[in-house]
């Protein structure tokens, strides 16, 4: 993981972490300060006696950069930064295997991987889609029965019904669009019915018509703004409002 990708996960309380692409300010597409902070990073590592102040980091939080600490939970469920913890809750201690190891990315040192094709060339890994069970031993056959099965959905079905709701607020007049194998014609047009469909859901007509108020509002003064985090913020009003009708109906 690169250093701009580690830093695009934003701090607990929801603002962005010191010098976030600080290096990018005032280069073309980082012009406005929203996509950029210039505060200093923090150089000082975490102490014993200050552990407490950082919960987040756990039992094994000591010598973490404070750069880490006070994050939000995606991160520390994403990114296996220098002196995280990887729990290889599998591991069995007759084999004197280690369970929650605290990991520091060091070439040539006594922890994390030495020089040579597995060590991590930004010294920031990536922990998602990592099972806290999962546990696999270098120097031996990878052993796919310690490995926890895991999903890997490509898009979920709401976001498909979101983005066709949608879509469908911004239709004008009718269209005719052929099924996948090309054996019947569905007729497309905004209407209450159509976009019932989409939602998967009986919605009133005087729940559809607030809605879709709201969310050409929310549209309107966020695209004017520009501004990628309110963009994110839109679509969860979006979704919020959809549960208020159905909830309502």
């Amino acid at each position: 993981m690169t250093q701009k990708q580690c830093d695009a996960y934003y701090m607990k309380d929801g603002s962005d972490c010191p010098g976030m692409n600080s290096m990018y300010a005032g280069m073309e597409g980082y012009t406005d300060p929203s996509r950029y902070n210039n505060d200093p990073r923090p150089t000082e590592v975490v102490t014993k006696d200050e552990l407490s102040k950082y919960p987040e980091l756990g039992a094994k939080g000591v010598g973490v950069s404070k750069q880490y600490a006070g994050r939000e939970p995606r991160f520390y469920a994403s990114v296996a930064y220098n002196g995280s913890v990887w729990h290889m809750l599998n591991a069995d201690i007759n084999q004197k295997e280690e369970k929650d190891v605290q990991i520091f990315y060091y070439r040539g040192e006594s922890d994390g991987y030495k020089i040579g094709t597995n060590w991590l060339n930004t010294g920031i890994g990536i922990k998602k889609f990592v099972h806290p069970n999962d546990l696999s031993d270098a120097d031996k056959a990878y052993d796919a029965s310690r490995i926890e099965a895991k999903y890997a959905p490509d898009i979920r079905y709401a976001e498909i019904l979101l983005n066709y709701a949608e879509a469908l607020n911004e239709v004008q007049g009718t269209y005719e669009i052929p099924s996948w194998n090309g054996e019947k014609m569905h007729t497309i047009t905004r209407t209450t019915e159509e976009l019932k469909k989409g939602f998967n859901q009986s919605v009133s007509v005087q729940g559809y018509q607030i809605m879709m108020c709201m969310i050409v509002l929310i549209n309107f003064v966020l695209r004017l703004s520009g501004n990628v985090r309110l963009n994110c913020l839109r679509r969860g009003i979006v979704s919020l409002i959809f549960v208020v009708g159905v909830m309502r109906r």
